[in-house]
């Protein structure tokens, strides 16, 4: 009877939307094993919610819907999911979680969307790094690495991270660990500057049991659990009753031929007894982290899962509480709590109590506390006993592993070079398919093995396969005493100074360079050839006290506060990095930046003591500024894997009190939301006591659509990276230039949804070669023209060529009225300055029918921090509507 209710509600549910052609039908949590009505002529709809139900074959009728841009089948009972090849589907968003699908479903390759596939049968068993990476093909892949039985492999290996600040014994503990016999001699061990990673293997008395075992494998190395009752005599000569255990091998046991076969063909042997197990050798990748908080900020891209950590501290100071709070913190959200053991070294000269309890409620991955001597090696038998239970317990041992995976991780760990370039790598994977290779190294650069951008233009050519390479190069930057006295301020001539040129030859220097940059511990300064900072290096005073105090005392500011309950180190210096194309000059420091575009200007000031981040924003249009800080900070803090319980937002009131005091009360963002929810649109100030409407406090901090503020800024970054490849492109000709250009910018526009048309086709280049390739469209992904960039060379102030390309981009190429468009000067001037100085006063005489132009300015300041380019805006009219070129000057006679 119910059911028949539920029918009979999906069909006036199907005959409604039908009936008055409704784009949406709700067919959710109504317990149906089919729908009821053929509904593949409703091709108006676009959105279907059917989840919660109980099918169990897709409905035919659903594939029929190509118009359909939303489709929800989650917590279904269904096995696959059926598309038809050849149609073209609009779907932009499936959700097919929940369901008893056990394997990835071939026809899910139609089509093109958002899929959401949590909780499902075929996730069951994979690894970490695969099952994180929210891509159905990459985990097809995995699956087809795997069919077959000899095609499979499993990884028995761990990472032991042994973190701690400086002089606790970190790397002393190493040593020990590999060589109990190590002998110690005190202060003699130097300090790990940077990340040391050594190896040792270990046998493990596993379970025979899945994921562990594999009977074609390990039938050999079975072994029986036998417990023992014994006696020992002790001083008095009386006997003492003792129990132990030890490991029988299969070959010590008079099994019978019959029982030996049994085994054989026992995916699980528990036929005889649960205690079953099988000897494996473990692979132990030691990593011992310098303990210098200056380098504290490079950590976090390498402390992963898959992985134990040792907490190393000693009991001679007082900062124990300042070291768990940072390090358990860390652990906890960047390596997905992963387990820690606290060891206290140095047990032989002092022990210090400290609550375990407390710091094992606060955070459940502690495993325990052990209290060692590296000098006397007491503890040590406890701390290895820990680090084998806890490996035993591991829930990635054993992951399945295609063999040919497994040979080319084992291959790379045999190398004794420092990197690869993609061609080596390629031929170690022995396959000429790209998409297989992109795979194979996107997993090992997870499983940590590797460090390959392959997405990254600069990048994708250098795969590195020794972590102690590249770190020991950064940390010789950083603790260059000549970098530290420049705040952080360097040419790349000092890394030819700084680095041995046999382990880091000429040709790898940019590399390091751009993988510095992509870790955001550096920036290049924009317009500059060579001029790099380091924000961890930066003066910890503000050079101008006064300009602060015009943001903090102004009344007519936006004010924006993130509170956390745990700020992790690096926050402010990577947000400088992010930001680093709107930094006005001069007016940045190791705690904070001032900010500017044409229209606004912003303040942000790192307050560690009390874990805030202070924003304030003015202008005439403070808006966009405020949703660019936004967006870098919630990418920071995704990156740093930071949840909601972490950060507290506060927003300013604006009572007649608040909005005259440089002091407001300061609303926490989630109290006005919760507000609002429950239908609430006005709040009291706690300071004034005033009603205030919700509405007008939030609408300063209206959020825009960030991908539409960029295009210059990304242009300029492009631009300033095409001079550190001045001498690489010093013969290219102008189309040459621009398809190098091209490729700089392409990484920049497709973050933000955008794509580089290089078939644009609009007319002839300046010199009158090859149509089409020397200019290029910027698109949305459905094909709208945003934008457009046209690129030449100049040597000197050729008044003909530039009114050329200035004729084409607003009389010729703009036909559709472009709100900004811009042009690209790749000068070969003797005198850059000169150029850059009649160009502009050229700008100012041209004059062109039908056109109102007013004066070209230079904008360069509020773009860029070094005077090797310029940026010049003209403003125009056409039409009575106002149009923008921008003037892109780039110097490549560096």
């Amino acid at each position: 009877m119910y059911i028949n209710q539920n029918i009979q509600e999906a069909k006036r549910r199907i005959d409604e939307v039908r009936q008055r052609r409704l784009l949406f039908l709700d067919l959710s949590y109504l317990q149906l094993d089919y729908i009821p009505e053929d509904i593949s002529d409703m091709i108006y709809l676009l959105e279907i919610n059917i989840s919660y139900n109980k099918l169990k074959n897709f409905p035919n009728s659903l594939s029929k819907l190509t118009n359909l841009q939303r489709l929800d089948i989650s917590n279904n009972l269904l096995q696959d999911v059926n598309f038809v090849e050849g149609l073209y589907y609009s779907l932009q968003f499936l959700n097919i979680s929940s369901n008893l699908l056990n394997h990835v479903p071939r026809d899910l390759s139609f089509i093109n969307s958002e899929i959401l596939f949590d909780n499902n049968p075929f996730l069951d068993g994979l690894p970490i790094e695969i099952s994180s990476s929210n891509d159905l093909s990459y985990i097809d892949y995995y699956f087809e690495g795997l069919r077959g039985r000899d095609n499979r492999g499993k990884l028995f290996e761990t990472k032991l991270l042994l973190v701690g600040k400086g002089n606790v014994g970190k790397t002393t503990l190493m040593k020990v660990f590999q060589n109990n016999k190590f002998k110690v001699e005190v202060g003699k061990e130097k300090t790990t500057h940077g990340i040391n990673v050594q190896s040792v293997k270990r046998d493990f008395f596993f379970p025979a049991k899945k994921p562990y075992y594999d009977r074609f494998l390990d039938m050999e190395n079975i072994y029986f659990l036998e417990v023992y009752s014994d006696f020992e005599i002790d001083n008095d000569d009386m006997p003492i009753p003792k129990e132990g255990f030890q490991y029988r091998h299969i070959s010590e046991l008079s099994l019978s031929e019959e029982s030996l076969l049994e085994l054989r063909f026992e995916e699980q042997p528990f036929f005889i007894s649960n205690d079953i197990y099988f000897e494996k050798e473990i692979l132990i990748n030691i990593w011992d982290f310098g303990g210098q908080e200056i380098l504290y900020s490079t950590h976090q891209f390498f402390l992963t899962q898959r992985s134990i950590y040792l907490l190393i501290w000693e009991p001679r100071t007082d900062d124990e509480i300042e070291s768990f709070e940072y390090w358990l913190n860390t652990i906890k959200r960047l390596s997905n709590n992963s387990p820690v053991i606290i060891v206290m070294n140095k047990a032989d000269i002092r022990v210090k109590s400290i609550d375990e309890e407390y710091y094992k409620r606060r955070f459940n991955n502690i495993i325990s506390f052990v209290e060692i001597s590296c000098l006397n090696k007491s503890g040590m038998n406890d701390l290895n006993s820990e680090i084998e239970n806890v490996i035993l317990n591991l829930p990635h041992i054993g992951d399945a592993l295609p063999k040919s995976w497994d040979r080319i991780r084992k291959e790379i760990k045999e190398i004794s070079n420092d990197y690869l370039n993609f061609e080596e790598f390629r031929q170690i994977c022995q396959s000429s398919d790209k998409k297989e290779v992109s795979y194979i190294s996107r997993y090992l650069n997870d499983l940590g093995v590797i460090i390959h951008f392959q997405n990254d233009f600069y990048l994708k050519n250098c795969i590195v396969i020794n972590p102690e390479w590249l770190t020991k190069a950064i940390y010789l930057l950083i603790n260059s005493i000549k970098v530290q006295k420049n705040s952080g301020l360097f040419t790349t001539s000092i890394l030819e100074e700084l680095f041995d040129e046999s382990i880091y030859p000429p040709d790898k220097l940019s590399d390091i360079l751009a993988l510095m940059d992509k870790f955001e511990i550096c920036y290049k300064i924009l317009g500059s050839r060579d001029q790099y900072i380091i924000p961890t290096l930066l003066s910890p005073s503000p050079k101008d006290y006064n300009r602060i105090d015009n943001f903090i005392n102004d009344f007519d500011v936006l004010r924006y506060k993130i509170q956390y309950t745990f700020m992790p180190s690096g926050i402010i210096e990577r947000l400088i990095c992010r930001l680093n194309n709107y930094l006005e000059t001069d007016n940045f420091w190791k705690f904070g930046m001032i900010l500017i575009t044409e229209n606004s200007e912003a303040l942000i000031i790192s307050d560690t003591h009390n874990r805030s981040l202070k924003i304030y924003v003015k202008g005439l249009l403070i808006t966009p500024l405020f949703n660019i800080i936004e967006h870098e900070i919630k990418e920071i803090h995704n990156d740093i894997k930071l949840v909601e319980s972490d950060v507290n937002e506060y927003l300013a009131c604006n009572c007649s009190e608040c909005s005259h005091s440089p002091n407001p009360y300061m609303f926490k963002k989630p109290t006005l939301l919760k507000f609002l929810e429950k239908d609430k649109k006005h709040i009291d100030c706690q300071q004034s006591t005033e009603n205030v409407d919700i509405q007008k406090i939030l609408i300063g901090y209206k959020s825009d659509d960030y991908s539409k503020r960029n295009l210059l800024r990304d242009l300029i970054s492009s631009a300033s990276n095409l001079q550190t490849r001045c001498n690489q492109i010093k013969g290219y000709k102008e189309d040459q230039i621009n398809i190098y250009f091209q490729d700089l910018l392409r990484s920049y526009v497709q973050k933000n949804n955008y794509f580089l048309n290089e078939q644009s086709q609009k007319g002839r280049s300046g010199s009158g070669k090859n149509v089409g390739e020397l200019d290029f469209t910027i698109e949305t992904l459905e094909g709208e023209m945003i934008s457009f960039f046209e690129g030449f060379i100049l040597k000197s102030t050729d008044r003909n060529n530039i009114l050329s390309h200035i004729k084409k981009t607003i009389l010729k190429y703009d036909s559709n009225g472009l709100k900004e468009k811009f042009i690209g000067v790749y000068s070969r001037a003797n005198s850059f300055d000169d150029l850059a100085k009649q160009y502009l006063d050229y700008l100012n005489e041209i004059k062109f029918e039908g056109v109102i132009l007013d004066k070209s300015t230079d904008v360069s300041k509020v773009y860029l921090g070094s005077s090797e380019m310029r940026v010049f805006k003209t403003v125009y009219y056409r039409s009575q509507t106002k149009l923008i070129l921008y003037h892109i000057l780039i110097n490549l006679n560096l």
